[in-house]
């Protein structure tokens, strides 16, 4: 049964993406990717690349499943949020995706 109303997820995401376009929106070299995460009983992961020359939005689902790195091991992504938070999982992510060095975050 699907219900109605905004999912606190996607109202998140586009709140954020609301207050980041226009931080780059005037600047036409600018580039920027956010990961912004959601927390909750199930935590949510988005990779947004804003690039203004482009007049694009690039948003990639990161899957809170997906290993990476953490403290000599390897774990979920979820669990490396829930243990040791947002700017943690931002490096962990590099480690495995090749993020952009400049890359930021933000956490609902």
């Amino acid at each position: 049964m699907r219900s109605g109303g905004w999912k606190p997820f996607w109202a998140a995401l586009f709140a954020s993406l609301l207050v980041l376009v226009p931080l780059v929106g005037g600047k036409t070299t600018d580039q920027l990717t956010v990961l912004l995460c959601v927390s909750g009983e199930q935590p949510g992961f988005v990779l947004a690349y804003l690039n203004a020359s482009q007049n694009c939005v690039h948003l990639l689902s990161v899957p809170a499943v997906l290993t990476v790195p953490f403290a000599e091991e390897e774990t979920s992504l979820a669990r490396c949020y829930a243990v040791a938070g947002p700017a943690r999982c931002r490096e962990a992510l590099a480690q495995v995706l090749a993020l952009p060095e400049g890359t930021r975050y933000l956490a609902f």
